[in-house]
Parts: structure tokens; C-alpha cells; sequence
């Protein structure tokens, strides 16, 4: 054969072999000036431009991703003049060691196509995997909002590894309408810090325009079983949080585990959720590390469709230096909150209280660890406004400016074998709490003022307490204005004025029982009783000690109450100072118009 036909041929092999091998890389790399492939997914591997006004990179990305195919982006740095959208099912794009930067305002970065399907049909099983994506906006003079990541309609969407940045008057991540996808392992920060800040991450429910905005078609779905995991969230005006919710359509499945929250004005801040845990997550510098709410921007049809029984779990969590309230668990008289868990935490809180609770019921407050609650009269478990027929357990409280425990308003609640040390209030505290409240197995010690202290709190039970150094000015155990309280078998210690204050509305089906109180050490005058405006016809108190009547004189005072009602207190004391005797019993005798006598009993330790 002429070997100039042989060369030919091989020229012309060659020639397939090229075309061949350009047609191969052509499906793996997408250069800037890359045609833009159909057909079957093709997986793309995309190269930096340099170009900084954004044109370039973001128009060789959109191609990538409309190849139906995983997209992998070199190290180094990108920059879009828009946002990316994802518009296909089963994408992966991959980003580590890439920088994503945009440069126009107020777009975001990644999102799903504006329109298509409601429900969570619009995108299913996307993951975005690493890389640094920064916003376009780091000062409050920034004049616009966004999202950096925006999906919605969607289910199983994955973004972990990433750190996403720079966006102060808007989310870094928005779940608008989601199921079944995972949040983990990223870092992610820079929004508003202020209290009014916008969430770092948002979980939205595409209700109308006005409450997320892009999430149409508007059809109601909230977002469920969202997994938020072991990611660093820093500088934000919310950590994770909604805002907004539909009657009846309620986010449901959240769980918020090992992240840690840094400098938020609120860590986690959520209104109606159903079936959410919140677990093992740090938080620095808060103003409220954990809020859940049942009330806020709340939309809809149908004001029945709200149920109060929430599921919600706050275990495991450790906050400190919480400018406001430690973890907050608010409904409202309309909105009760039933079904919550707050077991295990560790509070320091500066600003109200570490444990705080509105018309929140048949509920659990056990286990928590809550010190150094400092700021102004700050308390550390606080349960008020109809909080009914909760427990409250096993909690360590130690340094507070305000009360170990106070619950107010509520009724029904159990306040046990909780210790409380160096409050500068009481270490239990119960004001106007209706019917059958119970302490009992409290472990109190180093108040301020009184171990136990009850204000109009009726068929009170104070059960089984020690109570060790109470305020010299005040009470082992006080009680104002209640009608049958149960004082038995608490052991008093030390310091306190007198170890049993009583000022209630004595009468036979009022007094109630008061029997087996050892009272040991610093017991300077035994008991003081007061009578209230129903003293039914009290005409004389004696006290017996020590083989002596002592009797007593009384005095009578008007106060004006905060609620502008005047309080009546009759007060009965001994003319001369008991000295107690251990091992003695001191009996209060009160005899009333019928001759009636009634007799309590203490034994003297």
C-alpha cells in the first residue's frame, strides 16, 4: 500500500481519536463559552472565569444544572450576577473549595424555578455540597432582602458542608414549604443581630406573598420533617425560626439537634409547631436561646383547627449568658400549649427568668440546671398566666436575684424535690394560684427571704420540705390569705425570723392542717398567725409552749393591693418571746364567737 495512504489513514484515525476525546471532556467540563447539552442527565465539572461582573460564571452554571445531571464546581472563585436555579430532580452540586460571591443586590444565590406544582412536588432528592457562598449584603444601610438559598414545593433537599454568608436583611436559608431534608454540618451567619432581625434559617408556609414572598402557588403547606443538624450559626437576628403560621397547617417533625448559636438575638424563635425536639444545642450570647410561641402572624380560615397539644421537647440543651429568658414557652388565653418537655438543660440567664412559661399545661420542667440568674428580680423557673397541672422536678436552681421557683396565676401545678440555694427572693413562691397546688420534698436553703412563701393560694399543700437558713427578716414558711393550706412534716433550720408565718382566713373549712413541722435552731418566737377579711369570728388566739398559755395581742391593718382591692390582715402575736425547748410541742389555739377551739400543732427539734 502507497505509504502516503497509509499516513493518511492514520491521520484520519487520529482525527476520530480527537474528535472523540474533545467529544468525552465536552460532557465532564463546561467552560464559560460551553453549548448548552439535552438529552440524558450529564454530570459537568465547572472551571472559574474570572469575571467579576457575574455574567460569565452564573450563565455557565445555569447551563451545567440544565443538563439535568450532578455539577461539580472547581476550586476557586465564582461570581453571579443572579440567582442559579435548580430545576431538576436527583442533582448534586458540589462546591467544596469553590467561593460563590454575589455581586448584584438583592438576589440571592441558589433557588428552585419560580413557578410549577404546589404541595412538595416542585423539586425532590437535590443535595448542595459544600463550597463558601457569600451574599451581597453585610450593614444595615444594605437597602435589600433576599434569600441566599431559597426552595420550595420541595422534598428530600440536602445542603450540607456549606458556609453561607452575608445577607443582613434577609434568611441564608428558607424551607418555604418543605419535607423530608436535611440542613447539616454548615456555618452559617450574618444577618440582623437586633431582636428583629430575620432568620438565619427560616421555615416558612407558602400562605401569600406578604408571608413568603416567591412561594407560590400559595396553597398552605408548612414544612415538615426537616432535620437541622450540627451546624455553627452565628450573628444572627434568629438562629432558626418561623414567624408565621396557617390555621390548621401546622410545621410538624422539626428537630433541632447539636448546632451551636452564637451572638442571635434569638437562637430558636418558632410559632405553632407540632412534634418538634430541640437537643443537645449550645447557645452563647442569645436574647432568648429557645422561644416557641402558639400566637403571631397566624393566618387562615379556621380558628377551631388549633390544637393545643404541641409535642414539643426541649432536652439536653446548654444556654449561657441569655440576655432575656433562658427557654420561653408562650401560648395564650385562647392558645394553650399543652404537651411540652424541658428536661436536662443548663440556663445562665441575665435578663428575666431561665425558665419562663405562658398558659402552658399539663407540661414537664424537670431535671434542668439553672444558675447564676442575675439582671433584676430574674427568677429561675417562672410559670404564670393559667400554666396548669404541670410538674416541676428534680431542678438544681442556685444564685438567683429573684425566686427559686414563682407561679403565678396557675393552678393545679406540682413543685418537688427541686434544690434552690442562694436566692435573694423565696425559694418557692406561690401567688393567687387558685386550688391544689402541691410542694412537697423541696430542698431549700440560703434565701433571702422566705423558703416557701404562698399569697391567696387555696387548699395549698406544703409537704415534707427542708428549708435551712431563710432570711433573718423572714419565714421558714409564709402563707397570706389562703384558704385550707396543709403545712405537715417540714423540717425548718436556722436563721430565718420565725420558722412558720401564717396570715390566712381561719375558720374550720379554712385552717386546714398544720401538724409534725420540726422547727430547729433560730425559731425565736415559734409561729406568727394573721387572719385575713374572713376570719369568720375569730375572737381569740393562744399559743402553748412549754407548759404556758401565752397569749397574744391584735393588731389590725388596711393595705391597698396592685389590683386597687384592700387586704384587711388581723395579726396575732405573743406579748412576751417564746423560747422553745426541743423536744416540746408548741400548739396554736384559736377559738372563734361559737366557742369553738381549733389546735395545730409543732414539734420543736
Amino acid at each position: 500500500m502507497d505509504k502516503y495512504c497509509i499516513y493518511g489513514k492514520k491521520l484520519f484515525l487520529f482525527g476520530l481519536m480527537t474528535a472523540a476525546f474533545v467529544a468525552v471532556f465536552a460532557i465532564f467540563t463546561v467552560q464559560a463559552s460551553a453549548q448548552v447539552y439535552s438529552g440524558e442527565p450529564v454530570d459537568s465539572v465547572i472551571q472559574p472565569s474570572g469575571d467579576v461582573t457575574g455574567v460569565t460564571d452564573r450563565k455557565a452554571i445555569q447551563k451545567a444544572l440544565n443538563l439535568g445531571g450532578n455539577v461539580t464546581l472547581s476550586p476557586g472563585e465564582y461570581y453571579l450576577d443572579y440567582s442559579v436555579y435548580i430545576k431538576y430532580d436527583g442533582i448534586t452540586l458540589n462546591a467544596a473549595g469553590a467561593t460563590v460571591t454575589q455581586v448584584q443586590p438583592g438576589t440571592g444565590l441558589l433557588r428552585t424555578t419560580p413557578n410549577g406544582t404546589g404541595g412538595y412536588d416542585l423539586l425532590k432528592n437535590v443535595t448542595v455540597r459544600g463550597g463558601t457562598w457569600i451574599g451581597n449584603t453585610e450593614t444595615p444601610s444594605d437597602r435589600y432582602g433576599y434569600s441566599s438559598f431559597f426552595f420550595k414545593h420541595s422534598s428530600g433537599i440536602t445542603i450540607s458542608g456549606c458556609t453561607i454568608l452575608n445577607n443582613y436583611k434577609g434568611h441564608l436559608i428558607e424551607f418555604a414549604a418543605v419535607s423530608d431534608s436535611v440542613v447539616e454540618n454548615c456555618t452559617i451567619g450574618g444577618t440582623s443581630v437586633s431582636t428583629g432581625g430575620k432568620e438565619a434559617i427560616q421555615l416558612d408556609t407558602t400562605y401569600s406573598s406578604s408571608t413568603a414572598p416567591g412561594g407560590s402557588p400559595y396553597d398552605k403547606t408548612p414544612c415538615r420533617n426537616i432535620k437541622i443538624v450540627n451546624n455553627s450559626i452565628t450573628y444572627s437576628g434568629v438562629g432558626i425560626g418561623s414567624h408565621s403560621a396557617v390555621y390548621g397547617n401546622y410545621h410538624d417533625g422539626i428537630a433541632i439537634t447539636g448546632n451551636t448559636f452564637y451572638t442571635t438575638g434569638a437562637g430558636i424563635s418558632v410559632i405553632s409547631v407540632y412534634n418538634m425536639t430541640v437537643s443537645g444545642n449550645r447557645f452563647l450570647n442569645a436574647s432568648t436561646a429557645i422561644r416557641f410561641k402558639s400566637t403571631g402572624v397566624i393566618v387562615g380560615d379556621s380558628k377551631s383547627e388549633y390544637s393545643s397539644a404541641v409535642n414539643l421537647s426541649v432536652t439536653g440543651n446548654v444556654i449561657d449568658k441569655a440576655t432575656q429568658n433562658g427557654i420561653y414557652i408562650g401560648g395564650s388565653s385562647k392558645r394553650t400549649i399543652k404537651g411540652v418537655t424541658v428536661s436536662g438543660n443548663r440556663v445562665n440567664a441575665s435578663g428575666q427568668s431561665a425558665i419562663l412559661t405562658d398558659w402552658c399545661s399539663e407540661s414537664t420542667v424537670s431535671k434542668n440546671k439553672l444558675y447564676q440568674i442575675s439582671g433584676k428580680q430574674n427568677n429561675g423557673v417562672y410559670l404564670r398566666n393559667s400554666s396548669n397541672a404541670n410538674t416541676v422536678s428534680g431542678n438544681t436552681i442556685k444564685t438567683a436575684t429573684g425566686n427559686g421557683i414563682w407561679i403565678a396565676k396557675s393552678y393545679g401545678n406540682t413543685v418537688s424535690k427541686n434544690k434552690v440555694s442562694a436566692v435573694q427572693r423565696n425559694g418557692v413562691y406561690l401567688e393567687k394560684c387558685g386550688k391544689n397546688t402541691v410542694v412537697k420534698s423541696n430542698t431549700v436553703s440560703g434565701t433571702g427571704r422566705s423558703g416557701v412563701a404562698v399569697e391567696r393560694t387555696d387548699n395549698v399543700q406544703i409537704t415534707g420540705n427542708k428549708i435551712t437558713n431563710a432570711g433573718k427578716k423572714k419565714y421558714g414558711i409564709y402563707v397570706m390569705g389562703s384558704v385550707k393550706p396543709s403545712i405537715k412534716n417540714n423540717k425548718i433550720v436556722g436563721t430565718c425570723l420565725k420558722p412558720i408565718f401564717l396570715t390566712a382566713s381561719v375558720k374550720k373549712a379554712n385552717i386546714g392542717t398544720m401538724d409534725k413541722t420540726t422547727l430547729t435552731g433560730g425559731a425565736k418566737a415559734g409561729i406568727d398567725l394573721r387572719t385575713g377579711r374572713c376570719d369568720n369570728g375569730v375572737t381569740s388566739v393562744t399559743f402553748q409552749a412549754n407548759g404556758k398559755n401565752y397569749k397574744t395581742r391584735l393588731t389590725t391593718k388596711r393595705t391597698k393591693q396592685s389590683d386597687k382591692t384592700t387586704v384587711t390582715t388581723k395579726r396575732y402575736t405573743t406579748r412576751s418571746k417564746i423560747k422553745l425547748k426541743k423536744g416540746k410541742t408548741v400548739t396554736v389555739v384559736v377559738k372563734d364567737k361559737g366557742a369553738n377551739k381549733y389546735y395545730k400543732s409543732y414539734t420543736v427539734k
